[in-house]
């Protein structure tokens, strides 16, 4: 049997996908999985041995109906598909699932795309992606299916090393600019672990994100442990990084899940755009989110803050991050 898999869009959801891809390959160990995976996110899924074949999309290549449908077609005719699961709850995901011809196509009920669908089910209120997506495979099956932790094995990435010493990976980037640390209040926290602690202090992110922080460490007034890899990395070997470093301080990102995946001690400074309960990086395990309450909060699905700033993020106290790296550090 052929099964297909249509992936989330955004990296966090990607991330939060594969325990359902791990189950389902133990669900079904002698069928061929495959997947469809943003192009960015192509390394990532590689890692998955169990994977047959990868289709990677982009928006840009394939725009709209007429995209999705040519994509869809290239699909067909590369293999007959008996199972196809759309992830995702977008109208888009469950139309291409049709375009490819799929016989069994599986998704939850939202944006009128039933009829697209051979079996849609009713999403339960306030799951966690990861539980959504595992739930989809326990409402198909039959079987009752367990979520299991986020794994992203990294072991034999090949990645920078990190220089000697404890170094601690720190991400103020995000997509959303209601989830991006001010540049202030990076520069304030930054200075008080360096004052506090000997961490040399790795600064991450994308080609488009080098201004930003550029602009962060143009505002310190010692650079002694300052390292910058921002765009310097791909992201699976970002992932590698992480799984070096001895802590990662994130915002709430794709870069939180991968370190929360690679099982890096992890401290996730939540903004107000998402709810924490359905979206935050899932294992538990040595990971500890800082929330700060705000009347304002949850801001979904708005991207940019109403005051500017970020005020959930401006308003986290220093303090709190300086005793979740006591406790994440003491309890190792």
């Amino acid at each position: 049997m052929n099964i297909l898999v249509r992936l989330p869009a955004k990296l966090g959801d990607t991330l939060m996908a594969f325990p359902f891809l791990d189950l389902l390959s133990g669900l079904y160990p002698d069928d061929d999985i495959d997947v469809i995976v943003q192009k960015p996110y192509l390394g990532l899924c590689r890692t998955k041995t169990y994977i047959n074949s990868f289709y990677p999309f982009s928006k840009q290549e394939y725009k709209g109906v007429r995209g999705l449908h040519r994509f869809g077609k290239m699909i067909r005719k590369a293999k007959k598909y008996d199972i196809y699961f759309a992830l995702r709850m977008s109208f888009s995901d469950a139309l291409l699932g049709y375009f490819s011809g799929s016989s069994t196509r599986v998704g939850f009920k939202k944006e009128m795309r039933g009829f697209l669908l051979t079996h849609s089910y009713q999403l339960p209120p306030g799951l966690h992606f990861v539980e959504r997506f595992v739930h989809l495979l326990s409402l198909f099956t039959g079987r009752k299916v367990n979520a299991i932790p986020v794994k992203l094995p990294v072991d034999k990435v090949k990645s920078p090393a990190l220089p000697a010493g404890k170094n601690m990976v720190f991400n103020v980037n995000s997509a959303v600019q209601s989830r991006r640390l001010p540049i202030d209040k990076s520069v304030s926290m930054i200075r008080e672990i360096l004052d506090k602690y000997d961490f040399n202090i790795i600064l991450i992110g994308s080609h488009g994100e080098v201004d930003y922080v550029n602009a962060i460490i143009k505002k310190l007034d010692d650079l002694r442990g300052i390292y910058n890899l921002t765009g310097k990395t791909t992201l699976l070997e970002l992932a590698g990084v992480m799984k070096q470093a001895d802590i990662v301080i994130s915002v709430d990102s794709g870069s939180a899940h991968m370190a929360n995946a690679v099982g890096t001690r992890l401290i996730v400074l939540w903004g107000g755009c998402g709810i924490a309960g359905e979206t935050r990086p899932y294992n538990d395990k040595n990971t500890i989110t800082l929330i700060k309450d705000m009347p304002c909060a949850p801001c979904w699905p708005a991207e940019t803050c109403k005051f500017g700033d970020p005020q959930c993020l401006v308003n986290t106290e220093n303090q709190k991050v300086m005793q979740a790296i006591d406790e994440l550090m003491r309890e190792s």
